[in-house]
C-alpha cells in the first residue's frame, strides 16, 4: 500500500509514473531511478518499502555464510564511499529496479543502525561475510553476532529465517 504521502510527494516532482509502475507489479529502469534518486528520500525509501512487503512481506533472510549467499544470491549492497543518505537511496533505488523473486540485502558489518535502516528502504536479507563474526557493539555484549541481527530484525517489526551452509555429503568429505 503506497501512502497518500508518497504519492502526492513524487506527483509533485512529475513522478506519478513510477508509481503507476510500482503499483502494477513492474521495476523501475534507469531513467525513472534516475529520476527518482532527486525525490525525497523519505518518499522513495516508503515506495521501496511497500514493494519490499509486496514481495517479501516481513521475512528478512539472514545469511551465515558465502554459500548461503552464493545460492540466494542477493544483491547486496555496501556501506563502502558513501553517506548514510546515499546508501538508503541506493538499497531503494535497488529494490526498485529489481526483479520481485530477488533479495536485495546490506552487510551485517555495515553496523546495527545501518541495518536496521536499510530494513526500511527496501532489503530484506542480511550477509555475515567472513570478517563479521564479533559482537555488533552498540546493541548487546553479552549477545552473539547472530542474536544481536535477530534483536535488529525483531526491533524492525519483521521475521528473521537464517541460511546456513549445507552440510558437506559423505561423497563430497572424501
Amino acid at each position: 500500500m503506497i501512502s497518500a504521502y508518497v504519492r502526492d510527494a513524487l506527483s509533485a516532482l512529475g513522478l506519478s509514473g513510477c508509481v503507476e509502475r510500482v503499483e502494477a507489479g513492474g521495476t523501475l529502469d534507469d531513467a525513472q531511478c534516475e529520476a527518482l534518486s532527486a525525490a525525497p528520500l523519505s518518499a522513495v525509501g516508503a515506495l521501496a518499502d511497500a514493494v519490499r512487503v509486496r514481495v517479501r512481506r516481513d521475512d528478512v533472510r539472514l545469511l551465515a555464510d558465502g554459500a548461503a549467499a552464493a545460492r540466494q544470491r542477493p544483491v547486496v549492497l555496501t556501506a563502502a564511499a558513501e553517506t548514510g543518505p546515499e546508501l538508503m537511496m541506493s538499497i531503494a533505488l535497488c529494490r526498485l529496479s529489481t526483479a520481485s523473486g530477488s533479495s536485495v540485502g546490506v552487510r551485517a558489518d555495515a553496523g546495527p543502525s545501518v541495518v536496521e535502516a536499510a530494513l526500511s528502504f527496501g532489503a530484506d536479507a542480511i550477509v555475515m561475510s567472513g570478517a563479521a563474526k564479533q559482537p555488533l557493539q552498540v546493541i548487546d555484549e553479552g549477545a552473539s553476532l547472530a542474536q544481536q541481527l535477530e534483536q535488529v530484525v525483531r526491533r524492525c517489526g519483521r521475521v528473521a529465517t537464517w541460511e546456513r551452509r549445507p552440510r558437506p555429503s559423505v561423497e563430497q568429505a572424501s
